[in-house]
């Protein structure tokens, strides 16, 4: 087994609830060579409290608290403390399986540039979490321009569940956009794959997402998640790089997110805000049709047609489903 040392960052704020569970996952880890990067984005609960006391108990882990920021900016610190030769997200509220760091060290290979993925579930809070147990780890693997593809498949563009090289990182400068409040794990994915010459694909569940219902991407009041259109925007700039796979697919969540900015829009009580995210809506809309994309699937145009002309309805439909 390889023994290079894992940076595992988790970004922190009001996290009291969960942090016994992730902290019990961390350290079941079977993989041992690891530090533990907790940075505090200013919580107001106890996790401070909570955090302090583990680190007495656990020498790999070190605490840092920080002035509220947002979660880009607390990502991007812990990008520079650390030390590992590699890094791995995990957010606060998650839980990850005890082969967590071991698949993704064994199957790296330390001659060539590389992204290691593993699958993610979502959970909800009462959930029982079982681990899925699998006696041989079946790899998809990806290159050249198909190596983006993943970002629109069941490994998505999640920046956990994933395991970065930091020189990478640091030699290109590659950071989440602070300006980006949706979608700035995407983006953040999309710009490493550049310097990578693989990206692998592992069956394994490794990753468990908990999904927590203020999250802010599920408050439609969130003025931040209207900034989602920003980070389609940059990566529109290096579509040349991708497949027509990828490119398919990102005109077809463009078009999607348009149809639910409008949605979301009508939950936008503030009159200058109002006014001001519906001019951003309308150009938007006007970049769509100088980027119109022809080659959408009968069931994806049926899809959008619903969206954008049964707007109200459609989405309140698919939010009650996602519930």
């Amino acid at each position: 087994m390889k023994n290079d040392l894992i940076s595992i960052i988790v970004p922190i704020y009001n996290s009291e609830k969960y942090l016994k569970d992730l902290f019990e996952s961390i350290n079941k880890q079977k993989y041992k060579n690891y530090e533990l990067i907790l940075l505090d984005d200013g919580s107001k609960d106890n996790s401070k409290e909570i955090c302090e006391k583990y680190i007495k108990e656990n020498d790999k882990a070190k605490y840092y608290y920080k002035g509220n920021s947002g979660v880009s900016d607390t990502r991007n610190q812990g990008i520079k403390i650390a030390k590992g030769r590699y890094i791995c997200f995990v957010d606060s509220d998650d839980i990850i399986s005890e082969n967590y760091l071991s698949d993704f060290i064994n199957q790296l290979d330390v001659t060539k540039k590389e992204m290691i993925c593993c699958k993610c579930k979502k959970i909800k809070n009462n959930d029982e979490i079982k681990h899925e147990i699998e006696d041989k780890i079946i790899l998809k693997e990806y290159e050249e321009k198909n190596k983006y593809d993943l970002i629109f498949t069941e490994y998505a563009g999640y920046s956990v569940n994933k395991l970065y090289e930091r020189d990478i990182l640091i030699n290109n400068s590659i950071f989440f956009n602070s300006e980006i409040g949706m979608c700035e794990d995407l983006l953040f994915v999309f710009e490493y794959l550049k310097y990578v010459d693989k990206v692998k694909c592992l069956s394994t569940t490794n990753y468990y997402y908990r999904e927590v219902e203020q999250s802010a991407s599920k408050n439609l009041k969130n003025l931040k998640w209207f900034s989602i259109f920003k980070a389609y925007n940059n990566i529109n700039k290096d579509l040349n790089l991708c497949s027509p796979f990828f490119i398919n697919r990102y005109y077809y969540m463009y078009n999607y997110y348009i149809s639910f900015a409008k949605f979301r829009l009508k939950y936008i009580k503030k009159e200058s805000e109002y006014n001001s995210i519906k001019e951003e809506i309308k150009l938007q809309a006007k970049r769509k049709r100088k980027n119109k994309y022809k080659n959408f699937t009968t069931i994806q145009k049926i899809k959008l047609f619903i969206f954008k002309n049964f707007n109200y309805i459609a989405f309140n439909i698919k939010l009650k489903r996602e519930k």
